[in-house]
């Protein structure tokens, strides 16, 4: 049996702009998503489609973290829901960030929990941020979601993609036992890619699933896709602007329909 969306009661934060304050500088954070069946846009995780995210500001430690999960869709022919899967390790990965400082370790104690609870089957890429005291962004990956940051009109890091092959990203998985038998991808915790960045005022990160990065085809359009963000920054688009602009350009120009999430962030300087 799967189990039921009732069964699921969220605990994100899902209003339309996040502010945290550090030592040096001030992050907003905005979320704008959209399923491949809907047309307008949203900020509830629980209305993306098989996406999933999270976004908490932890003011006591003036520090933020952030995440994104892709459901993988196959699922659906097994009776399976692969969003209730995305749904859930997002989940799991907020109370996690609650309490854990370490993305990697968010990700590792969030699927765990997941593996712990009855019914939750199928599979999920995920991505992780972390941005501390420090202004120090410290990523966790697994799967072909990720981010990039553009500073001056050029995106100077961005994540690594993890895909088993052409077709199919690595994947965090809980297989039902009576379907063994498809070999299903079950990407270990040890492929989770850890890196860490600092970060400068006037930064912005872009943080999505593959419905965005899907539709940018090589570094040409990434650096076009860099340089029409920095300019709706310089015209003082906000972080729901921003990305509610790229969510549209993406679905305007999908190789095939897909969910879309994307979390914006701005660095300024206090």
């Amino acid at each position: 049996m799967i189990c039921s969306k009732s069964l699921y009661t969220p605990t994100f934060e899902n209003t339309n702009t996040n502010t945290f304050k550090n030592k040096r500088f001030n992050i907003k954070s905005s979320v704008c998503a959209v399923s491949k069946n809907n047309i307008e846009a949203t900020n509830n995780p629980l209305n993306c489609g098989e996406d999933s995210f999270y976004l908490n500001v932890c003011r006591k430690y003036n520090t933020i973290s952030m995440g994104v999960a892709d459901g993988v869709g196959g699922w659906n022919e097994f009776g399976i829901s692969p969003a209730l899967f995305a749904r859930q390790l997002m989940d799991n990965a907020y109370n996690e960030s609650i309490i854990e400082d370490n993305p990697k370790k968010i990700i590792e104690n969030a699927y765990t929990n997941l593996l712990n609870k009855p019914n939750i089957f199928g599979s999920s890429t995920c991505c992780i941020l972390y941005i501390d005291a420090d202004n120090v962004l410290h990523s966790a990956n697994i799967g072909d979601s990720g981010w990039i940051i553009i500073r001056d009109g050029i995106i100077t890091s961005r994540s690594s993609i993890q895909k088993v092959d052409v077709y199919c990203p690595k994947q965090l998985a809980n297989i039902p036992p009576h379907l063994n038998h498809i070999n299903a991808i079950q990407t270990p915790l040890t492929d989770i890619d850890y890196t860490t960045t600092e970060l400068l005022p006037n930064d912005i990160i872009i943080m999505a699933t593959d419905g965005l990065w899907d539709n940018i085809y090589n570094d040409a359009n990434y650096d076009v896709l860099a340089k029409k963000v920095y300019a709706l920054y310089n015209e003082k688009c906000t972080p729901h602007g921003i990305a509610n602009r790229l969510l549209y350009n993406a679905k305007s120009c999908w190789k095939k329909p897909d969910d879309i999430t994307i979390i914006v962030s701005i660095v300024t300087r206090k």
